[in-house]
């Protein structure tokens, strides 16, 4: 049956406003409560930018605001004149625009039941896009160069970077560095510490004492759990009945870090000497992170192919996601580069 313009203009964006936010509402970082905007004064991971006004080029400016750091004025001592400038820093994310292109099988009861064919075309592409946004997320994070969807990515900055056991670069990684719970305490000191003009990592909102949120490979976590500490730790104070699901995703907490496996951590396989040692980087995350930058909403398009026969749908998000950054230096992300290994090899 025949669409007149009027109703499929309609039906479309409703279609592209449904598909952009379950897309969002599906991502992981959503779900788990961790993606705010800066009008929320919320200390989550991610920041993002709504109600976008576009500059030339194709790039947002999201603005933050670091910790005030000068000693506050003591007594009677004059308050005016020696405020504290609030130094509101700015960043530039680029958007780009990416797309999932189906084509609905051809038969005539695709055609009886149309509706539903859509729907289940939206709902494979909400699917898709909220995991490539995500994996996009970790990528800038990690500082994976390869990937350059938007924003190019920097890999970890001096200061924001440690490694597993004895080993100072990846390049001197063997099977002795692993993951280990003096290595996550030593990440949360460098945190939680200012040196050499690297501000401390402002910390998350989140209960129970947890100021920090390690991502963690599975095979990272494999060794972490083979660690006797680890398991007395946890059997003796893991707290029971947080209902934040942060926390249901995690494998404890150690330090004031929660330890949360995530399939999107980069592995490699080229550490070590003569680059061959396999290996995973963690990253612990404190509040603001990472800054996404949404653009202009995508549109939703349906192609006549075969004589009506079979239907084509093309929809996206137009996003851009890159690390915070502080002085050229990455703001609130640490890298913990360890040994890792597929313990089923």
């Amino acid at each position: 049956m025949a669409i007149s313009m009027g109703a499929s203009a309609f039906r479309d964006r409703v279609l592209v406003k449904e598909l952009l936010f379950e897309t969002s509402a599906a991502m992981y970082f959503s779900k788990m409560g961790q993606i705010s905007v800066l009008e929320d004064g919320k200390q989550t991971i991610l920041l993002r930018k709504k109600n976008l006004t576009v500059q030339k080029g194709h790039y947002i400016k999201i603005g933050f605001s670091p910790f005030l750091t000068d000693d506050p004025i003591i007594g009677d001592d004059e308050a005016e004149g020696n405020e504290e400038d609030m130094e509101a820093y700015s960043q530039d994310v680029y958007i780009n625009q990416a797309r999932k292109p189906v084509i609905l099988k051809g038969n005539m009861d695709e055609k009886r039941i149309a509706y539903n064919m859509r729907m289940q075309a939206k709902t494979s592409i909400k699917n898709y896009m909220s995991r490539y946004v995500e994996k996009d997320a970790f990528r800038k994070a990690s500082g994976t160069v390869a990937e350059t969807f938007a924003n190019t990515p920097t890999t970890p900055t001096s200061g924001r970077h440690l490694y597993g056991g004895n080993a100072t670069s990846t390049s001197d990684i063997d099977s002795s560095d692993k993951t280990s719970l003096e290595g996550i305490s030593k990440c949360k000191v460098l945190a939680k510490t200012e040196v050499s003009g690297t501000p401390i990592m402002p910390p998350l909102d989140l209960p129970n004492g947890v100021k920090y949120v390690m991502f963690i490979h599975e095979y990272q976590a494999h060794d972490i759990k083979r660690d006797p500490e680890w398991n007395v730790n946890q059997r003796e104070a893991q707290v029971r009945g947080i209902k934040n699901p942060l926390f249901q995703d995690a494998i404890g907490q150690h330090d004031g870090v929660l330890l949360v496996p995530h399939p999107f951590i980069t592995t490699y396989s080229t550490w070590g000497s003569g680059g061959v040692t396999p290996g995973a980087r963690a990253l612990l995350f404190g509040a603001h992170a990472l800054l996404v930058a949404e653009g202009a909403p995508a549109k939703w398009v349906e192609k006549s192919k075969d004589y009506d026969n079979k239907w084509a749908i093309c929809s996206g998000i137009i996003f851009g996601i890159q690390k915070t950054k502080f002085n050229s230096k990455d703001y609130s992300i640490l890298a913990y580069d360890t040994y890792a290994i597929n313990p089923n090899a």
